[in-house]
């Protein structure tokens, strides 16, 4: 698979019940990691809320595809801060969800699904990506730092029960 080329495109909403299917290689080491924050994966459910999210203005969705098997997407957001007294406005572009399958990582969709993303921004008069993934998560870690994506910000949680 590493002489493929990686085909980008926005998704249809045709494409739900398939990036619900590739959506799977994301959810299930989550759910694995942290079952009291995941739930059992329902796929017509994850379907309608990619359904809804390819149709919503603030949210874009691309799918990566090598020929014509679909191997990644992205979930992205547009989001903006208003001006107030304690922060400056902002306007950014949130990426939700990155999810490849297994076989086909390493040869560039992830890159690419995220190449789409930073390309868009500037279109929107974005200033820049963010993202968030959780601490378990060393592949996440060491690839969005491949792409130049810095820490700047950390969460934290006391489970009190």
């Amino acid at each position: 698979m590493l002489e493929e080329v990686v085909h980008i495109r926005r998704a249809a909403p045709s494409d739900a019940a398939v990036i619900a299917a590739l959506n799977l290689f994301v959810h299930e080491p989550h759910l694995q990691a942290m079952p009291d924050d995941y739930r059992p994966y329902d796929q017509a459910a994850a379907a309608a809320y990619f359904a809804d999210a390819i149709a919503n203005k603030s949210h874009m969705v691309w799918l990566a595809e090598i020929q014509t098997r679909p191997v990644g997407f992205i979930e992205a957001e547009l989001r903006t801060r208003a001006n107030n007294p304690f922060t400056s406005p902002l306007i950014i572009v949130e990426v939700q969800q990155l999810a490849v399958a297994t076989d086909a990582r390493r040869v560039g969709a992830g890159r690419a699904l995220m190449c789409a993303v930073e390309n868009e921004c500037s279109a929107l008069g974005a200033s820049e990506v963010r993202l968030q993934h959780r601490a378990f998560n060393d592949g996440a870690h060491r690839f969005y730092g491949a792409l130049g994506y810095e820490t700047y910000s950390v969460s934290m949680r006391k489970p009190l029960l």
